[in-house]
């Protein structure tokens, strides 16, 4: 699950994807997270105590870890691989999520542009929600 879809979450934001995440928390269909993403989300709270609830919530699901330098040495290669099929991704974090969830084979539920692109070029396997 990628930061885009959880920071819906917290902020109460209605989309597809939000709806998705509820309805798999709803139905406790296996949902995890990266663990870079905590970061992302847990800094645009405002309070402490938002932050608290919010990470109590957040650790209570499955975590994917960057486990060292192989995880990093792998999302490199996924940005070279990308940008060789013409694809270039902003950002690292969006390199390591995407590629620990091939490494998992775990698709990805997300809003982020850069996901759709690259399961165009790689094994990436993404979760579109109907409606």
């Amino acid at each position: 699950m990628d930061s885009s879809v959880w920071i819906d979450h917290f902020n109460a934001v209605d989309s597809p994807e939000e709806r998705a995440l509820r309805d798999l928390i709803a139905t406790e269909e296996p949902v995890g997270i990266v663990d870079l993403c905590l970061t992302e989300i847990l800094r645009g709270f405002r309070s402490e105590k938002d932050a608290n609830l919010a990470m109590g919530f957040l650790i209570s699901f499955p975590q994917l870890e960057v486990s060292g330098p192989g995880d990093h040495i792998q999302a490199a290669a996924l940005y070279r691989r990308a940008r060789k099929s013409g694809v270039t991704v902003k950002g690292s974090v969006d390199l390591l999520v995407a590629s620990l969830c091939i490494q998992h084979e775990a698709r990805l539920l997300h809003k982020d542009r850069d996901f759709d692109q690259l399961a165009t070029v790689s094994d990436l396997k993404v979760w579109k929600p109907t409606g």
